[in-house]
């Protein structure tokens, strides 16, 4: 017998505990499973982690704390998770917290301390290659790096890593 006791266990020891100081039975399985129940819900409220599949309960409760399915990804007939914002969701579809983007070119947000990115301060300077250190919103200059801060910035691609070093073999910019 596993270590978890069914709800039937626990209504049937509440049944026989004559010992209890609630004399009327039908309240006192009652309170019992109840009791459980209510542990049992609390253990299973944890927060979801990316890539994790979710239950419609727990879409359920996603949805009623964020207001919507944004940071949630549905799965489409082909097998394929599209992100979504949507504040209606549906039993037969399969939901998962969306995976945490990391190094996102396109997000800004999600660029981690220590990539190498190419940064310039004017549209007309060449590109130099760097390591990103962190932002400074609302400023002009809002790329930082271990030399300065900077007005533009983009990730920089393995690929482009290589070929910089080809070309330019200054070892004050290597990486």
């Amino acid at each position: 017998m596993s270590e978890k006791r069914t709800l039937a266990n626990i209504a049937e020891t509440a049944f026989w505990n004559a010992e209890s100081e609630n004399k009327n039975t039908f309240d006192r399985v009652a309170n019992a499973v109840e009791k459980e129940v209510l542990a049992r819900l609390k253990k299973s409220e944890f927060e979801p982690v990316a890539g994790q599949e979710l239950t419609f309960l727990q879409v359920a409760q996603w949805v009623k704390n964020n207001g919507s399915t944004k940071g949630l990804e549905y799965r489409t007939d082909s097998g394929k998770w599209l992100d979504g914002d949507a504040t209606i969701i549906y039993g037969v579809v399969d939901y998962r917290v969306a995976p945490k983007k990391v190094n996102d070119p396109d997000d800004l947000t999600t660029w981690e301390k220590g990539v190498a990115i190419f940064r310039r301060d004017s549209k007309r300077c060449n590109w130099i290659l760097d390591v990103f250190g962190g932002y400074s919103l609302g400023s002009t200059y809002k790329y930082h790096t271990n030399r300065g801060a900077h007005k533009y910035a983009k990730l920089a691609t393995p690929e482009q890593i290589e070929a910089w070093k080809l070309i330019n073999d200054d070892a004050e910019y290597a990486l």
